[in-house]
C-alpha cells in the first residue's frame, strides 16, 4: 500500500476502495466541523405569509399582534424577519395559549 503522504496527495477519483479506508483509518484527530450559524431571513409581508403557510390577510395580523416583535428588524416601510425566531416566539406563544 501507499504511504499516507501519496494517498493524501491522490484525488479521492482515482483511489480504491483500500486506499480510501486506509487513509480514513489513518486520521489521528477527528477534523473539526465549523457549521455557520447563519440567520434564515425572510422580508416583508408576502415572507411572513410563506413562512406560516398563511394569506396575506392573515400575515398583516401575525405581524401587528406582537407576538413576533422580537425577530422583526425594520427600516422605514421595509421589515425583515428572522424566520427561526418568528417560529419560535409563535410555538411559544401557542404553547402558552393551549396550557
Amino acid at each position: 500500500m501507499e504511504n499516507l503522504q501519496t494517498l493524501r496527495e491522490k484525488p479521492l477519483w482515482q483511489m480504491t476502495g483500500a486506499e480510501f479506508l486506509a487513509l480514513q483509518s489513518s486520521q489521528t484527530q477527528p477534523s473539526q466541523v465549523v457549521l455557520s450559524k447563519e440567520k434564515n431571513l425572510v422580508r416583508g409581508i408576502n415572507g411572513i405569509a410563506q413562512l406560516f403557510g398563511c394569506s396575506m390577510a392573515t400575515a398583516w395580523k401575525i405581524q401587528r399582534s406582537g407576538v413576533i416583535d422580537a425577530a422583526i428588524s425594520r427600516v422605514g416601510r421595509k421589515i425583515v424577519v428572522d424566520a427561526d425566531m418568528a417560529l419560535e416566539l409563535a410555538k411559544k406563544r401557542k404553547s402558552k395559549k393551549i396550557s
